[in-house]
């Protein structure tokens, strides 16, 4: 399960607001950690805006209410001389913010589902061949794979010869194994298609930056009424670097590249 909460980067950031005093008296203080942040809870008498904090549910929570109101600070060393600049969202963003946050993370909607996870260590980019293979590369060579059984079907562990086979813009790989050229992504740049022949869509957004949450619709009509409509927040992205997300050549099959492997839905 990921955990995430409101706060800053760069290791552990302690927000103090104007109700210090009233909640340092008897108020509830869960003290919520990860790895990058921490978030102080008020009394249970705070104005009622909820806490996103996903591992202990909805709670009331004074600091993030204060931060909204733009009522909070960060101490001096921690976000820059002057404290945290005031948010550039209008009302609306801040809706659609709090809405992409309050979120679950869950298995892809019918008729999508998952196969085990493509492991690969230190994954640089991506791909699929024409037949909706897919390709993954690493500095340990590269390794092309079933999207549907996850059985892997070449195994390069040739660095040298790996590295040799990208474009100069390091956005194609002739696959030595087959001479069957592709266009990849990761780390060099370069994405992978984000929508079906059919409708099906899929996007990446930062709720919880540097974290990527990534979402897919079903085939939507003209008009849609909001951008959030239809969506799924799909689970299992957390925890390793983000590299990119594209559909095969039919469409029949999704990938989610991290750092660490592949997630790939099929249909």
């Amino acid at each position: 399960m990921r955990k995430r909460l409101d706060g800053g980067m760069g290791g552990t950031v302690v927000v103090t607001t104007t109700d210090q005093r009233e909640r340092s008296q008897g108020g509830h203080s869960a003290r919520h950690t990860d790895d990058h942040r921490r978030v102080i809870c008020g009394p249970k008498d705070s104005p009622p805006l909820s806490c996103s904090c996903r591992r202990f549910g909805p709670a009331v929570c004074s600091v993030y209410a204060a931060l909204r109101r733009g009522q909070a600070r960060v101490p001096d060393g921690r976000a820059g001389k002057g404290g945290m600049r005031p948010s550039p969202l209008s009302e609306y963003q801040e809706q659609l913010l709090a809405h992409a946050r309050a979120m679950s993370p869950g298995p892809p909607p019918p008729p999508w589902a998952a196969i085990p996870f493509l492991q690969a260590g230190g994954v640089l980019a991506g791909g699929w061949t024409q037949s909706d293979q897919v390709v993954l590369i690493s500095s340990d060579g590269y390794s092309v794979s079933s999207p549907r059984t996850g059985e892997r079907l070449v195994r390069d562990r040739d660095d040298a010869r790996t590295m040799a086979a990208l474009a100069p813009d390091n956005l194609s790989f002739l696959i030595p194994a087959t001479g069957e050229r592709i266009s990849v992504f990761g780390v060099w740049g370069g994405d992978g298609s984000h929508s079906t022949a059919d409708g099906w869509a899929v996007d990446v957004i930062y709720p919880w930056w540097p974290e990527a949450d990534v979402l897919l619709w079903p085939p939507r009509g003209i008009g849609s009424r909001g951008y959030l409509d239809g969506a799924s927040l799909l689970d299992g992205v957390g925890g390793a670097t983000w590299r990119g997300c594209g559909f095969s050549p039919s469409g029949d099959c999704l990938m989610l590249l991290t750092s660490d492997g592949a997630h790939v839905y099929v249909r």
